[in-house]
């Protein structure tokens, strides 16, 4: 989750589907979902990159950054944009939806993209009690998940820390 500079938003979104992405993709990077805030903390955006296995995200990561253009044409063009950055290694649980993964980040905002996704995703973060991660997934599954399907709700992706910010 990085948080940029007031009015940044627009420029990193260009700068991230220019250049930052077809980089990662040129090396086995797999964009799961991409997203920025209009309501709340404002200026924030979420990357959310798909790797087979710990072994192939430490790949994939070592050759974006070893890539010339990453370090020559990408970092140069975000780095001032950011403010802060956090990262987590996520793991999804059984129940979690997989959906293929499509690519269209706007520079703009235009409408063509409004219409091309028509889901308002609404992102939250919970912080547990050492242990009891596994209790709640349980409820979630059996309970929660289900209530919000009846109402019509969209499970987009759920997940949980692996590295990075525990618990």
């Amino acid at each position: 989750m990085y948080t940029l500079k007031l009015g940044a938003t627009p420029d990193y979104r260009a700068g991230a589907k220019e250049v930052g992405l077809p980089i990662r993709e040129r090396h086995g990077a797999a964009l799961a979902g991409w997203y920025w805030t209009e309501i709340g903390v404002l200026n924030q955006v979420v990357h959310i990159w798909g790797y087979n296995d710990a072994k192939h995200m430490n790949e994939v990561r070592a050759a974006f950054y070893a890539d010339p253009e990453w370090y020559e044409k990408y970092s140069p063009r975000a780095q001032p944009l950011v403010e802060t950055q956090r990262t987590w290694t996520m793991k999804s649980p059984d129940f979690a939806p997989v959906y293929p993964v499509i690519v269209d980040i706007p520079a703009d905002g235009t409408p063509e993209f409004v219409k091309k996704n028509e889901m308002v995703f609404d992102f939250r973060t919970y912080t547990f009690k050492p242990g009891s991660i596994p209790a709640y997934m349980s409820a979630a599954e059996e309970v929660a998940i289900p209530i919000r399907k009846r109402h019509g709700v969209k499970l987009a992706g759920w997940y949980y820390s692996e590295i990075g910010d525990l618990n």
